[in-house]
């Protein structure tokens, strides 16, 4: 460390140059300066003499000077200035301070460090530079943990196009052709105002599109937001953090016991669709129950009545161009249906809501309106459906037989194109049962959007379940299910079984 700027070490910068080239060295300078000066006024030292190495710890030596200066407070003044330097401070010296001043002060003040006696500084620079981990971690700084990263991902955007094309016609298929076009677009821009002005910095064979590619897949895939005391955030690569693996089924703990060399560790990313996993982290989960499809709902600013549609849409909680999550448990999210029947009000419509545009539209509008709207919602679902490359049906025997290298990337986006497919089946089938009962009139449309379809044992939401033969009420994903579930069901159904028994008659 001698010789280098620590002040910048504790950034995760560049450090290797000497503090006095530092472009900050007149900060922690004057810092030391205004807390030697507050000393003075109070007619003490702000450092006591011969108790740190600065000020010559052995009073007999031949030598008045510190051989290895400008260390201890660029470090010190580093770690108070840095983001969270105040909490880790906080929690390592339960100590807060009103302002840069104080921190300074307190630096000088006289402390133990292994049984000998130093100043706060040297606790601080001790326990910063163990924190470095230069002392038998094997982390020695960024340019190691650089080195430990992947040397590739398997993130969608470096799929080869036949990869690809097996989930042609979701909506991770057009994510990935959209970033491919922005990736390729920033990374231009780049060598135009940066790489190719300084090549002697960024050579042409570093710096490549693939190079690129790979330093976004890194920042995807493994940078956290973390809170700051401000209540700003940050978003940074953590070191060991950065390389716990995703499970579903982990829950939040605290291990204690000592952990051994290529373990893996995992954390719950949280209820992520497989089409976003691919997408950022490279991988997909089997059977995951977040699954959902990005609908997009959108109208042209040209089409008549724009600016009063626009006015209850915001009123809805809407935008004229809205994404809204399809999912396994909730296929049909009631704001698809409210912006769609925002969409198709004609000028009568839009007459008598206007006045009342605050509570506007969170019901069904018109039969007319609703039936426009759900037929609408049947044939754009439909068309999604069939413009996906390989139907679900053969997908899952594609699958059962090997058809894709388990863990391959072909593997990976045919399980995300089965996901987005169930999930549209399912919100069709839903959209259809709605657009049957508006047409009959049977007025039970609310409770066919109260609550998914699902197994009443697993809870499962499928696309295909069947129901009790006998009461006709609870549905189930398989027998396997409706045996498991028989003894807590029979009671109800016979009572239900016999009710619909007496209506009957």
């Amino acid at each position: 460390m001698v010789g280098l700027c620590l002040y910048y070490r504790v950034k995760g910068r560049s450090f290797d140059y000497l503090p006095s080239k530092c472009s900050r060295q007149f900060c922690w300078i004057c810092a030391k300066q205004e807390a030697y000066r507050t000393r003075e006024r109070e007619e003490k030292e702000w450092i006591g003499r011969y108790v740190d190495i600065c000020r010559v710890a052995d009073s007999e030596h031949e030598e008045t000077e510190c051989r290895f200066p400008d260390m201890v407070m660029p470090l010190c003044y580093g770690m108070y200035c840095r983001p969270g330097g105040e909490a880790w401070l906080q929690r390592h010296f339960q100590r807060s301070f009103q302002g840069e001043l104080e921190y300074m002060l307190w630096l000088g003040e006289t402390a133990s460090l292994g049984g000998n006696e130093c100043i706060q500084a040297t606790c601080v620079a001790a326990l910063a530079l163990a924190g470095f981990g230069s002392c038998g971690s094997g982390y020695d700084g960024p340019r190691s943990h650089v080195a430990a990263l992947p040397a590739s991902y398997t993130s969608s955007v470096f799929f080869a196009e036949a990869e690809l094309e097996v989930c042609a016609g979701t909506s991770l298929y057009t994510t990935t052709k959209q970033l491919d076009r922005q990736i390729e677009d920033d990374h231009r821009g780049l060598v135009v105002r940066l790489f190719g002005r300084h090549q002697e910095l960024f050579p042409r064979d570093k710096f490549t599109i693939e190079d690129y590619k790979w330093a976004l897949c890194t920042v995807w895939s493994r940078a956290m937001d973390f809170k700051l005391p401000d209540g700003d955030s940050i978003r940074l690569l953590a070191p060991f953090a950065d390389m716990l693996n995703h499970s579903p089924e982990v829950k939040q703990c605290h291990v204690y016991d000592s952990l051994s060399r290529n373990l893996s560790l995992f954390i719950n990313y949280g209820p992520i669709p497989n089409n976003r996993l691919l997408h950022l982290y490279g991988f997909v989960v089997l059977g995951n129950r977040n699954e959902s499809y990005d609908l997009v709902l959108m109208t042209n600013p040209m089409a008549p009545f724009f600016e009063q549609k626009h006015k209850l849409w915001v009123s809805a909680g809407l935008d004229s161009t809205s994404t809204i999550s399809l999912t396994l448990t909730d296929p049909l999210p009631r704001s698809v249906l409210r912006y769609l029947r925002i969409q198709r009000l004609h000028e009568s419509e839009l007459a008598i809501l206007a006045p009342h545009q605050s509570d506007a539209v969170v019901e069904k509008i018109s039969d007319s309106n609703e039936v426009e709207v759900l037929r609408f919602l049947v044939e754009s679902i439909s068309d999604l459906l069939d413009s996906v490359g390989t139907q679900l049906e053969k997908l899952e025997e594609q699958l059962a037989e090997g058809f894709y290298s388990p863990g391959g990337n072909a593997w990976s986006a045919a399980h995300v194109s089965l996901g987005e497919q169930r999930v549209l089946r399912l919100t069709r089938k839903i959209t259809e049962d709605l657009l049957a009962t508006v047409e009959s009139g049977s007025g039970n449309e609310r409770g066919l959007l109260s609550a998914p379809l699902q197994c009443a044992k697993c809870e499962k939401v499928s696309v295909q379940l069947m129901r009790c033969g006998r009461c006709n009420k609870v549905m189930y994903c398989g027998r396997a299910c409706q045996v498991a579930h028989y003894k807590e069901h029979k009671a109800m159904c016979r009572a239900t079984a016999s009710g619909i028994g007496s209506d009957r008659n």
